[in-house]
Order: structure tokens, then C-alpha cells, then sequence
């Protein structure tokens, strides 16, 4: 029997549910030469017409006061989801010292020169009050004559205060671009993603790009405030050139290959994941980190951070700020940190390594620089002490954790190195107002010996009633600079993230989780999928575009037809999940039986297992397959 003579149908089989939601793509291929952008359907022009003509399967533009907007797919962003953007882009500079390139990103609305379809929100002006929300591309320093190519600078492309700290500076060589006889760039992968925080007209934004020639990357992240794109019901797509470059020229930059990417809300909120293997130097002079008191607080050196003060490598009384992003935090979730940790000791020095702490401020407009007042912050401290031998994990207010050195590998006699270990702080925020609740980890990864210390009660009203919270490391020691000691600590894969309320038990908690109404056969988002199935297939009821992990079919080469469905991992999930099989709807019943294997193993989802059912359909004109789900 050939799989084209058979008949596949199945109970829920749609598509499966996807993560994340390709918005639109657009690769130019097949496009005439010199085919203009704003004659496509797709996209009209932005501010003037003419600026994008297609060339060789890419989008030539001209940087000269315009550009294009998607105008046929826009992008509903809500709280906690993403948009991604991934597109290729070739640079070319101009003969002026200092100008605008191109910028790409979104607009909160369309707005249209009257009797046009001519888009013109005045958007990429200081004195504008609509703004792209997304990365712009400058050159700066360059030189007509001069040798050198001068800079390329990538920014976030809303005008923020102190805006230097959003910027990403580039020699012009790593766009490929090496002298005033080579204004041409490379062709260079650019990508971003924003993502709607729960604070109120805040986005956060990763931004990179690499050399597809040299290899050559930046990476940055920030901060970003801006009420009218967080406020706007939908986000349209577009690109504007607001620079005056080479007039003479046909095309100043090309793109190319634009995906859009929507990304919906993860369930752990991850604020910092850095491993520091693409820095180098100063943390502090990496894009989203700022200083404290003074700079060198950290150095990164072979992927790790260290301070050794007596070697030169970081220095005492200072630290360092993460700005890029805050910690927005709800009562009920928790607040956990993590970081591999070593630390190197010198006879009896009774000295704090660091403290890791979280803040309500973290910028003097004055100064310039990170401070924070112990009011205002809350932490742990990292201490060698001593006079009883033991590395304190310590809070302000409620004691903390001793660690035996031996068990570290630490020897104050010996001076020396300790043992890799992962160090986790959990700050839970309680429903009583002010307090928090701590758990210190502490793991040697060689050993295995943990040490951990629960129900440590932090009582600090300032961090709990701040909107957003700043992760910060604050360095107190006072070694002597004298080119030997070896005191001091490293630090790497650091992760801060938020970890929502735990999810209810059962189909009841669910149910109550959501406020539904319409009971476990009901279907409150009107989708088409009852309760009962959303709940067993990890959907959201109140969503009509989330169905959950919808089950599919698989005809193998061998007439073996597969059905995947995923179950419930919880013991306690309260459900049973029933695939039934059979070859006629009208004269068979519907059997659970006749399976040739039944394989269930764990999914890419921790929540979930996944359930595979086997059937030959060689000698089977047509299969009918469905998926039950029952409360017992």
C-alpha cells in the first residue's frame, strides 16, 4: 500500500502549537532590479518614496530622509513577551565626518502624509514625540582624510538621558570598512529583541551584530523607555535612513533576509545569563554595567571575572551595576541568583570578598557613577573569616551561612586557591509587607559537599515597595597593592532571574488560577478547545492563539504511522490521556488496543512527557486516530 492511497485523521490534529510565531519574512528574491519598495503591497513608504530598490535579490537604500514600513503584518506585544528580528545588512559610509545610517524597529501607529499612502509619523527626531523603538546605526569620527575609518556606533534609537551607556561603539573595520578607499561595509548578520516588561513603558533590548567575512561581534543590552510604543495596541516593522550621505550614489546600505519573530512570555523571567566569555577587560566598560565609585571593580580576564587586588586585577572600594536590565518583582515570586565562585585566601585576613546585592537606585546623574545607600539595598556577603575558619555567607539583619574552609579546600596556613563551587541565592517576596525570605546555596562542584541554610528573613521595606530592582557586586576589601598577595575571587556564569508564583495543583487549581467560568467541558477563550483539553495539553485558556502542544502524525517510510501527544509529567495532575485507534468511523469502534509499541520519555518542556504511539498501516486502507483526555 502506498502512503498517498491512505487516509490519516486524528482528534486534535491541527499544527502543532508553536512557542514562537514567525511574524513575517522577507527575503527580496525574485524582485525586478530597480523595483521599488513602496510599490509592493506589502510595505509603504516612510517619510519619502523612492528610497529601497531591489538589486541582485537584496534591497539597496538610499540613506537620504527615508525609508519603508511592513504594513500588511504588525505584532501584538503584551506584557512579558518578545519580538525578535533577525536581517542582514551591508553599511556604507559617507564622506562627512558624523552621520545617521539606518535604523530598524517599530512604529506605534501609522501615520499618513494626507492623500498618500506616504507613511510620516516625524518619528527619529529629538523633538519628535513618537519614536522607532529599535537599534540605529551611525558613523562617527570619520575623516575624508584620514586613513582611518573612523566608527561605527549601535544605539537604541529612542533618545534616552546619559544615552552613552546605550551605545554600542565599533572601529569601522570590524563592518569591514578600512579606509577612505573602502567605504563599503561587509555584509553583517543584525539581530534584536525587545521585550515588553511588567514595568510600566519599559522595555528591555539585547542587540548584536557579526561580521559574515571577519567574524567580528558586539553584543549589548538596555534599558529603554518609551510609553508610546508599550501603550500601542500593535507594532509595525520598518527601516528609515535619516542621514544625508553621498548624494550622488544609487544605494548607500542593502538588506536583506528580514525575519520578525513574535515570542511569548517565558515562565522564568531571566534578567542576567553571562558567562563572560565574549568579554574582556573592565566589566564596567561593557554595554548595560556602570561603575561604582570607580571603575576596574572586576576585570574579565580568559572568561572569568576576577578581582585580585594585590596583583593589580580590580581594586578595593568599588563595583559594578547591571542597568540594562531591572528586576521587577510581584509578591509570591522569587528572586534567585547564581555564579560559580573560587576564592583565594592569605593567612589570617578577616576580609569581604563581595557583596551581592540588589538595589532601588543605581545611577547619580552627578557623579556619573553607581551608589546606593544600605537602606536601599539588600545582599549577601561574602567574608573570609579566620578566627573560626569559615567563609560567611552573611545578610545585614539575619545571620547567614558558615562554611567550613576545609571544605572549600581553603587552608589560612597555606594560602591558596578554593575549590570551584556554585554559589544561589533565592529571595522569596512573603505577602507580609516588607519581607523578604532568603535560602543561601552553597555546592562544592568538585567534592559535592553542599552547605544551605533556608527561612532567613530579610526585612527591608524600600526593596519590596521599589518598582525595579538593580543587581549589583560591591567590593570592600583593602589588600595592599604590593605585587604578591594572592588574595582575592573569581567569579562566572552568573544568572539572575525571577521565578514566577508556582503553578496551582491539579485541574482545579489551574481552573481557579485562570478564573474561568465555563467549567472543565466549557471553552472561556472560545477557541475551539474545551478546558479540560488546554489544561492536559499546557494551553492557556483566557488565549485563543495558545493551544498548547496539539498532538501530530508521523507516515514513516516503513508504513508505520506514529501519534505524539504530550502528557502531564505531575503525578498529581488529576488526568488520564486515552489514544484510540481504528479504521472506520461507522461500522469499527474506537479501540485503545492494537498498538504495535507505546513509548513515553521526557519532552523539551519539564512540565510534560511526551507519549508515542506506534501502528503499521501497511495492510490498512485508512487510520482514524483521537486523543481523549478524562478526569478519572
Amino acid at each position: 500500500m502506498k502512503k498517498s492511497g491512505m487516509i490519516l485523521a486524528g482528534l486534535l490534529v491541527a499544527s502543532a502549537a508553536l512557542a514562537e510565531t514567525t511574524v513575517f519574512t522577507e527575503d527580496f528574491d525574485g524582485w525586478a532590479n530597480g523595483r521599488q519598495i513602496d510599490w509592493d503591497d506589502n510595505w509603504h513608504a516612510y517619510n519619502n518614496t523612492g528610497k529601497g530598490k531591489a538589486t541582485n535579490d537584496v534591497l539597496g537604500v538610499l540613506a537620504q530622509y527615508g525609508g519603508a514600513v511592513q504594513i500588511s503584518n504588525s505584532v501584538v506585544v503584551g506584557v512579558g513577551e518578545s519580538v525578535n528580528v533577525k536581517l542582514q545588512y551591508q553599511p556604507m559610509v559617507g564622506d562627512i565626518e558624523s552621520s545617521t545610517l539606518e535604523l530598524f524597529g517599530f512604529l506605534p501607529e501609522l501615520e499618513y502624509k494626507e492623500g498618500t499612502e506616504q507613511i510620516d509619523n516625524g518619528a527619529g527626531s529629538v523633538s519628535d514625540d513618537i519614536y522607532w523603538l529599535g537599534p540605529m546605526f551611525s558613523q562617527a569620527g570619520y575623516d575624508p582624510d584620514d586613513s582611518g575609518g573612523g566608527s561605527i556606533i549601535m544605539r537604541n534609537s529612542i533618545f534616552m538621558p546619559n544615552n552613552t551607556a546605550n551605545r554600542i561603539y565599533s572601529p569601522a573595520e570590524n563592518f569591514g570598512i578600512t579606509g577612505t578607499n573602502d567605504l563599503i561595509g561587509d555584509i553583517m548578520d543584525i539581530e534584536f529583541t525587545l521585550t515588553k516588561t511588567t514595568v510600566e513603558d519599559v522595555w528591555f533590548m539585547d542587540m548584536s551584530y557579526s561580521n559574515t567575512v571577519s567574524g567580528a561581534a558586539e553584543f549589548g543590552s538596555y534599558r529603554i523607555t518609551d510609553s508610546n510604543t508599550y501603550d500601542a495596541a500593535e507594532l509595525w516593522f520598518g527601516f528609515n535612513a535619516s542621514g544625508a550621505l553621498a548624494a550622488d550614489r544609487k544605494a548607500d546600505h542593502f538588506i536583506d533576509n528580514i525575519v520578525v519573530t513574535h515570542i511569548p512570555a517565558p515562565p522564568t523571567r531571566v534578567i542576567i545569563d553571562e558567562d563572560f566569555n565574549r568579554l574582556s577587560g573592565s566589566l564596567s566598560a561593557v554595554p548595560g554595567w556602570i561603575e561604582m565609585k570607580k571603575d576596574s571593580a572586576l576585570m574579565v580576564q580568559d572568561g572569568v571575572a576576577q578581582s585580585y587586588i594585590g596583583q593589580g586585577i580590580g581594586g578595593p572600594y568599588r563595583g559594578v551595576s547591571y542597568t540594562a536590565k531591572t528586576l521587577n518583582v510581584a509578591t509570591g515570586e522569587t528572586v534567585r541568583i547564581e555564579f560559580d565562585w573560587a576564592g583565594t585566601i592569605e593567612g589570617d585576613l578577616n576580609q569581604v570578598w563581595c557583596d551581592v546585592v540588589m538595589t532601588t537606585n543605581a545611577y547619580d546623574d552627578n557623579s556619573k557613577v553607581w551608589y546606593f545607600d544600605s537602606s536601599d539595598a539588600m545582599g549577601v556577603q561574602l567574608k573570609q573569616t579566620t578566627f573560626n575558619d569559615t567563609v560567611a555567607l552573611n545578610t545585614a539583619a539575619s545571620g547567614g551561612l558558615a562554611v567550613d574552609m576545609a571544605d572549600l579546600a581553603l587552608d589560612p596556613v597555606n594560602p591558596g586557591s578554593s575549590d570551584a563551587c556554585r554559589i544561589t541565592f533565592e529571595y522569596l517576596k512573603t505577602e507580609t509587607n516588607g519581607v523578604w525570605n532568603l535560602g543561601i546555596t552553597v555546592s562544592n562542584r568538585i567534592t559535592g559537599i553542599e552547605y544551605a541554610k533556608r527561612d532567613l528573613i530579610v526585612v527591608n521595606s524600600n526593596t519590596y515597595d521599589a518598582d525595579e530592582l538593580y543587581f549589583g557586586i560591591s567590593k570592600n576589601a583593602d589588600v595592599a597593592y604590593d605585587g604578591g598577595s594572592p588574595w582575592g575571587f573569581e567569579m562566572d556564569n552568573l544568572v539572575v532571574e525571577i521565578v514566577p508564583v508556582p503553578g496551582p495543583a491539579g485541574f482545579d487549581g489551574w481552573y481557579a488560577h485562570y478564573e474561568l467560568t465555563e467549567g472543565a467541558d466549557g471553552d472561556d477563550d472560545d477557541d475551539g478547545l474545551s478546558n479540560l483539553y488546554e489544561y492536559g495539553l499546557g494551553g492557556d485558556p483566557t488565549d485563543d492563539r495558545d493551544q498548547g502542544n496539539l498532538p501530530s502524525m508521523v507516515y514513516g517510510g516503513d508504513d508505520t504511522v506514529t501519534y505524539y501527544n504530550v502528557m502531564l509529567s505531575d503525578p498529581d495532575a488529576g488526568i488520564e490521556y486515552i489514544v484510540e485507534q481504528t479504521t472506520d468511523l461507522e461500522s469499527n469502534p474506537w479501540t485503545a488496543s492494537g498498538w504495535s509499541t507505546i513509548t513515553n520519555y521526557p519532552s523539551a518542556d519539564p512540565d510534560f512527557d511526551q507519549a508515542e504511539h506506534r501502528i503499521s498501516g501497511g495492510d490498512k486502507d485508512q487510520l482514524f486516530f483521537r486523543l481523549r483526555i478524562v478526569q478519572p
